[in-house]
């Protein structure tokens, strides 16, 4: 038996009933299907036994990658949504609607840490940053995505949930759903459709998809290095090494151990001068690379996104440099 209560007092309350003489054992927090139910509904059960299932596969990113070997970002990434988003984002047209957002931080905490590891990005690298060079959605914005197909799904007439899209408005407060609470989701009030047309289900669901990213796009930080919005990432930078991946990702947020201006930051003591060790001049960060006079070159600071392959022979150079100077 379980018993569902707004009432806090009454969330550890074993209820007196039984089947022929047998007392019925009272559970507050019964799974069904793989989704775990509280007293209050508000899902914060489920999320903590999800955020331990999720975190229990992080070992398996560790054990693929390191800092200077193994799998590159792409396979990284690909495993990620294969086996560990599924397990965030289970039921969440369900409980995505009711839960906090202390809770959804909760999950996407585990999407970062994989991001990070998956990217190369340092501890101190801001989370925004790190899954959009993951070009991961943040979860909030991908269960929408979820949420707002089933929505579209549900107005096909045969549909098994239609009938909840017509449900009058309760007299008391209800738990919010994807039927009472559409303002959250993504609609499509100015795109005529047809569910039983499968063109027509495609474009809709594409168009979900394009609104929520440009949703999410509106909230990434400008590139500091190029004072601007960050750059697609060419495709043959899934080609380098590891090592050269993570380094290229680190320059791209001005956080690389590679800078002595971050290694300055960070460690002080046993870098007392943020300046760059060849020309004595200028501070040692990522722009600087593209205009010390020690090591010219006809990159931009855009090669970090649009040439890898010509940025990883700039960083040999540089590399060869600094070992000399040391």
């Amino acid at each position: 038996t379980t018993l569902f209560t707004p009432d806090p007092a009454e969330y550890s309350k074993s209820l007196n009933l039984s089947i022929n003489n047998n007392i019925l054992a009272t559970n507050p927090f019964p799974k069904i299907l793989g989704l775990t139910l509280d007293p209050k509904i508000n899902f914060a059960a489920h999320i903590r036994y999800t955020k331990t299932k999720a975190y229990k596969t992080i070992k398996i990113y560790k054990a693929l990658t390191g800092a200077s070997w193994g799998k590159s970002k792409d396979t990284l990434l690909h495993t990620y949504k294969s086996i560990t988003r599924p397990i965030l984002e289970y039921a969440s047209t369900l409980w995505s609607p009711i839960i906090s957002s202390t809770n959804f931080n909760q999950l996407q905490i585990v999407q970062n840490q994989i991001a990070r590891i998956a990217t190369g990005h340092t501890a101190d690298t801001n989370n925004n940053i790190v899954n959009n060079e993951a070009n991961l959605l943040p979860l909030a914005s991908h269960t929408k995505i979820h949420s707002s197909n089933l929505r579209y799904d549900s107005t096909r007439p045969d549909h098994p949930l239609n009938r909840l899209l017509y449900t009058p408005t309760p007299p008391r407060f209800m738990k919010e759903t994807i039927f009472n609470s559409p303002d959250n989701l993504i609609t499509l009030h100015t795109v005529h459709h047809n569910t039983d047309q499968p063109a027509c289900k495609t474009l809709a669901k594409k168009t979900i998809h394009t609104q929520a990213v440009r949703q999410h796009l509106q909230t990434i930080p400008d590139s500091t290095i190029l004072n601007g919005p960050p750059l697609k990432i060419d495709d043959s930078e899934d080609k380098l090494p590891r090592q050269t991946q993570r380094r290229l990702a680190q320059l791209r947020a001005n956080k690389s151990p590679f800078l002595f201006s971050y290694l300055h930051h960070i460690d002080p003591d046993n870098y007392p001068s943020p300046t760059c060790p060849l020309c004595r001049v200028a501070e040692h960060n990522t722009v600087h690379l593209f205009n010390c006079p020690h090591i010219p070159t006809d990159l931009g600071p855009a090669s970090l996104w649009l040439n890898p392959a010509g940025m990883a022979t700039l960083l040999d150079a540089w590399t060869a440099a600094l070992t000399g100077t040391q």
